[in-house]
């Protein structure tokens, strides 16, 4: 073997172990594009790449520095493969299971409680009517701007220039109206149900040169009609309301009307006075300034809610009070109750007593009765003596035998006869 063959087969050798070494170094290493040429090869960065041939390049011959040897075959490297090493996959901590918590409820919220359900006025109201002039005509108008709060669903049979004149007169352009049809007051309340009315009237009728007097006597018969179509309904008259200095309509006549018409409702069970001029009046008497729309006698609405007030406040006395009447009738009526019952035991009781006497009675005459009839028996049985004379006298020699060996050694008398019935 030339010195030529020796080196190639060197290079050779050495170029097998690079390659191995470069095998187990480009597991690790980064992969790179196909295209590129050292992709094949990696080269550790401590090899000189003056050593490493280019492809298709001739190999240089390298001069002997040293004398000629004989070369001694370098073994081969076996090329051992690398096992992969396993992808330990990292330890990781169970997912916490996190429980979702239910949001908390938000409490509803009531609703505030409707007043005309459960207010005992506003259930008063409801089965209420409320009859005026023009004056109650704005009391009207007032309960409808605020939605029916301050009167509730009261019926409103309200009318301009509603007087007892145009309702004598079936004057149907100034007369309430119930579903469009106009009638009389007696019939209006009759047609709406109410159970109780409010009537504000006068003020028309006190126009002018009218009296006091003439109008009350006028309220009087408009009164009886209604109570007389409507015998079971509860009446409240309310007061005229005053009027301002200079009216058409005379306060000290108001006033006087009505002083008639309070004297009037005590008159009548049924019938109830609530004043509402007094809260609405000044210091001298007149309507306040503070309360006039029109300088006269007409209201604006803080009049109007005194007036709303005023009658609400006057309810909620009624049916107080009523509440202490029904209780103090309710207690007559349990002590009445009571005493009736106390009467009637009181009365079985003294039955009871008569008719046990009565059977004792009964009883003491029967137990009488038969010891009678015993000590008769026992004083009318003859004796054995009487009974035994009467046989031997009749000479009844079968009828000794009745009475036996024993008895006929107990009678005294009569020795012959023992003697012999001794032999």
């Amino acid at each position: 073997m030339n010195k030529k063959s020796m080196i190639k087969k060197s290079i050779r050798v050495c170029m097998a172990g690079l390659l191995a070494i470069a095998f187990t170094t480009s597991v690790f290493a980064t992969e790179l594009p196909a295209t590129d040429p050292l992709a094949v090869m990696q080269l550790p960065a401590e090899t000189d790449p003056s050593l490493v041939p280019l492809p298709g390049a001739p190999v240089p011959e390298v001069p002997a520095a040293v004398p000629e040897t004989p070369a001694v075959p370098a073994p081969e490297i076996p090329v051992v493969p690398v096992p992969e090493t396993p992808v330990i996959p990292a330890a990781t901590e169970p997912a916490a299971v996190v429980t979702p918590v239910p949001a908390a409820p938000v409490p509803e919220v009531p609703a505030a409680p409707d007043p005309a359900v459960t207010d005992p006025v506003y259930l008063f109201l409801a089965k209420s009517a409320f009859i005026g002039n023009s004056v109650g005509e704005g009391l009207t108008m007032y309960n409808n701007a605020n939605k029916k709060i301050p009167l509730g669903n009261a019926t409103m049979l309200t009318r301009v220039c509603y007087s007892f004149g145009n309702d004598a007169a079936r004057n149907s352009k100034y007369i309430p109206r119930v579903n469009g049809v106009s009638m009389q007051a007696k019939d209006a309340v009759k047609a709406c149900g109410a159970e109780n009315v409010f009537i504000c009237m006068g003020t028309n009728d006190l126009v002018g040169s009218s009296g006091a007097e003439n109008a009350y006597k006028k309220y009087q018969q408009y009164l009886l009609g209604i109570m007389t179509e409507n015998p079971g309904v509860t009446i409240f008259i309310e007061s005229c309301t005053p009027s301002r200095p200079g009216s058409n309509v005379s306060n000290e006549k108001i006033t006087a009307f009505n002083a008639y018409m309070r004297g009037y409702c005590d008159m009548f069970p049924n019938m109830y006075y609530v004043d509402i001029a007094t809260p609405m009046m000044d210091g001298t008497g007149y309507l306040s300034g503070s309360l006039c729309s029109d300088g006269s006698v007409h209201l604006n609405n803080k009049a109007y809610e005194i007036w709303a007030n005023t009658v609400k406040q006057y309810i909620a006395s009624y049916l107080m009070a009523k509440s202490v009447a029904r209780a103090k009738e309710r207690e007559q009526e349990i002590a009445e109750t009571r005493s009736r019952y106390e009467k009637n035991m009181k009365k079985m009781e003294e039955k009871k007593q008569k008719l046990f006497e009565e059977r004792m009675q009964a009883k003491r005459e029967a137990e009488a009765a038969e010891n009678e009839r015993r000590r008769y028996e026992l004083l009318n049985v003859p004796d054995e003596v009487t009974l035994m004379h009467s046989v031997l006298a009749k000479e009844d020699v079968e009828s000794l035998t009745v009475f036996g060996p024993k008895m006929l050694l107990s009678i005294s008398e009569g020795p012959s006869i023992l003697s012999d019935s001794g032999k």
